[in-house]
Order: structure tokens, then C-alpha cells, then sequence
């Protein structure tokens, strides 16, 4: 038995792990932790997914990441979902970082040994967007020893862009054209490099941690669904350079053939975008 914000799970209702029979692409069999509701709070300009995501922020963190930018608002309160899942879920010796992705979903992922400058370096020229220098290289000073902050930045992005779109499809999102969609993309390329030096720095993590590999897949597959959901739209309209890069330029090719060596044929890069 476990107790999970408040309420006492099994662990089968914990993991929500998917059997064999059921799972059909790498990402299908994260064993996540059930996650539930911490609050009631809802809001009529939300949207469903927004309402989800606040609605999992425990109640001691108040009204501190609330915005009037809706996409800010999703992205701010998934860095406090995140931390607490980190601080009061986790129980080991070895750091573990937390990951909220809506739905009552969540996990867990014991970080590698690797620098986040030994990201950085894998990181290819033609990949580096607009937020590299703040995130990869001025950040080092805080998280050097801490890369999987990049997940935190990932999945903070993803869950603002799965807002931002659900609204902006409904005609429901008041904000200028942006690039938050390109940031969910950004960062899909700062986890695979994350994968790039765990597998020279700590290979054994990446052989080992199946967690990892799935986790890592399924946020693939959700941010780049995301993405092409919402970057024909007119408040997402925005270049495509790194996506083009990611596929065809010969400097990201090992980002490429990290995608292949983890996942072979069964979750072909090209095939995430449309």
C-alpha cells in the first residue's frame, strides 16, 4: 500500500502499468504513480486541461503560480506540482525527480551521473534554439549536477502548449502569436541529448532504467502530438527551423540515431511530425 497525496493506493492502482497485451509503442509501458486531485478549484476561462493541472497543485502553494497568461499558468504550476511529487513522494538515499503529465499521472526517475554541461556539449549547433544559452549553459551554476531539470523544463512546456492549444482551438486563448510550442520541441531535443551522455557518461542507467527509456518516449510522443496539433495555428504559427534540422541536418544525426538506437523502427523520429 502506498499513500499518495493524501489518499491510500495499491501498488497496482499506483503504477497504472499497462500489460503486454495492451501496449503497442515504446512510452506505452511507463508504470506510473496515480497522482490525484488537491484541490476543487476551477474556473469557467480555463479549459479542461489548465483545470487539471491546477486542481493537482497541493494547497499550501496557494495562488503563487497563478497568470493571466493561460499558458504560463499551466507551465508555472507543473514546476510546483513537479517539485512537490520530488520532495514528498520520493523515498531513497539517491535523488529523484518528479514528473506530472495531467490525468493523475506522475512519476519518479532517480537522476543519472552526468554533468549538464556534458549535455550541453552533445547538444549539435544546428539544434541550439533561443532558450539554450539561459538553460543549458547559464543554469549550469545552479544545476550542474541536476540535468534531468531539463526534464522539469520539458514537461512544464509540454503541459502550457497542451493548454494553450485545447483554448486556442476553442477560440478561447487571448494572447499574441508565440513560441511556446517551439519550446516544447526544444527541450524534446535537450531529453534526447540528456539520453546522448547518459549513454557515454552512465551507460549502465540507460541499459538498467526502464523507466527512463519509456518515460522519455512517451513525453516524445506527446509533445511533438501537441506541436502538431497547434503550430498550423495562427497564436502558434512560428518557423519550423529546428524541426527540419532535428530531421535532416547531418550535425543531428546522433540525436537521430539516439532515437534508433533506443527505440529502433518501432518509434521512427521522421514519423513524429507532420
Amino acid at each position: 500500500m502506498l499513500l499518495i497525496g493524501g489518499a491510500v493506493v495499491t501498488a497496482d492502482e499506483a503504477s497504472g502499468v499497462q500489460t503486454a497485451s495492451t501496449a503497442k509503442l515504446p512510452g506505452d509501458e511507463v508504470k506510473w504513480i496515480r497522482f490525484p486531485p488537491q484541490n476543487d478549484k476551477s474556473n469557467s476561462d480555463w479549459g479542461d486541461f489548465l483545470t487539471d493541472i491546477a486542481r493537482h497543485l497541493p494547497t499550501e502553494y496557494g495562488n503563487q503560480f497563478d497568470s493571466d497568461d493561460r499558458i504560463t499558468h499551466a507551465h508555472e504550476t507543473t514546476h510546483g506540482i513537479n517539485s512537490h511529487i520530488s520532495n514528498h513522494l520520493h523515498r531513497g538515499s539517491r535523488p529523484a525527480y518528479g514528473f506530472y503529465v495531467g490525468h493523475d499521472r506522475a512519476i519518479l526517475l532517480p537522476g543519472p551521473r552526468i554533468k549538464l554541461s556534458q549535455v550541453a556539449a552533445l547538444i549539435p549547433p544546428s539544434l541550439r534554439g533561443s532558450r539554450y544559452q539561459l538553460y543549458c549553459i547559464d543554469q549550469q551554476k545552479y544545476f550542474e549536477d541536476h540535468p534531468l531539470y531539463l526534464f522539469d523544463e520539458w514537461v512544464a512546456y509540454t503541459n502550457g502548449g497542451c493548454a494553450g492549444v485545447e483554448l486556442a482551438e476553442q477560440k478561447r486563448l487571448a494572447l499574441p502569436r508565440n513560441d511556446a510550442l517551439v519550446g516544447s520541441l526544444e527541450f524534446s531535443i535537450y531529453a534526447l541529448a540528456i539520453a546522448a551522455a547518459i549513454d557515454k557518461y552512465d551507460p549502465e542507467y540507460l541499459q538498467e532504467n526502464k523507466q527512463f527509456r519509456e518515460f522519455l518516449a512517451h513525453e516524445l510522443r506527446r509533445s511533438t502530438r501537441i506541436y502538431n496539433k497547434g503550430i498550423t495555428l495562427d497564436q502558434f504559427r512560428w518557423e519550423r527551423k529546428l524541426e527540419r534540422n532535428l530531421i535532416k541536418e547531418d550535425d543531428s544525426r546522433p540525436i537521430r540515431q539516439m532515437v534508433h538506437r533506443l527505440y529502433g523502427n518501432r518509434l521512427p523520429l521522421s514519423k513524429l511530425f507532420r
